[in-house]
């Protein structure tokens, strides 16, 4: 129905206009009749269709110019919202990643000197047990060897009787 009333819009020109309007000054000189009251209601109604579906056709062409003209500024926003959200992702990315590595960094010192704390501490314990099993090594390698100083000296003196029971003189030790 558009394109039709396009064409219409096309096809009347100013020059039948004028010839309307010439017709309806001519009707005044005419005797009024019903027949000519009829045929000038008629002509200035479908005049006035026209006229209607132009202004129809013009306030469609002009709402959806609006509307497109709306659908690209809206286009034009949610890209602009996009380059900004990206912009932000990006930022907080960067934020967040050198936050991470503060604290690894952080935790890679704090676990690093808990570290050192322990092998001290453990190297401690190790030396004071190695410290505990000298002395104990000590105390027994002094019992044994006072014992083997007790069994040396009664070996000899076993052995200086069973010469002496054979007869035998046992030379000293050089």
């Amino acid at each position: 129905m558009d394109e039709t009333i396009l064409e219409e819009q096309i096809q009347e020109t100013p020059d039948e206009r004028d010839n309307a309007a010439a017709e309806h000054e001519r009707g005044t000189e005419e005797p009024q009749t019903e027949g000519f009251w009829r045929a000038e209601l008629e002509r200035t109604t479908s005049e006035t269709g026209r006229r209607l579906d132009r202004w129809i056709v013009e306030q469609r062409r002009r709402m959806a110019d609006g509307l497109d003209s709306l659908l690209i500024d809206l286009e034009r926003r949610r890209q602009a919202e996009l380059d900004r959200f990206e912009e932000w992702k990006a930022i907080e990315r960067n934020r967040l990643q050198n936050e991470i590595a503060a604290e690894r960094e952080r935790l890679r010192e704090q676990l690093t000197h808990e570290l050192t704390a322990e092998r001290e501490r453990f190297h401690e314990q190790m030396l004071d047990e190695l410290k505990a099993f000298e002395e104990q090594l000590g105390l027994r390698l002094g019992e044994h060897e006072a014992r083997l100083a007790r069994w040396w000296d009664e070996a000899e003196d076993m052995a200086a009787r069973r010469f002496a029971a054979l007869g035998l003189e046992r030379t000293p030790p050089s």
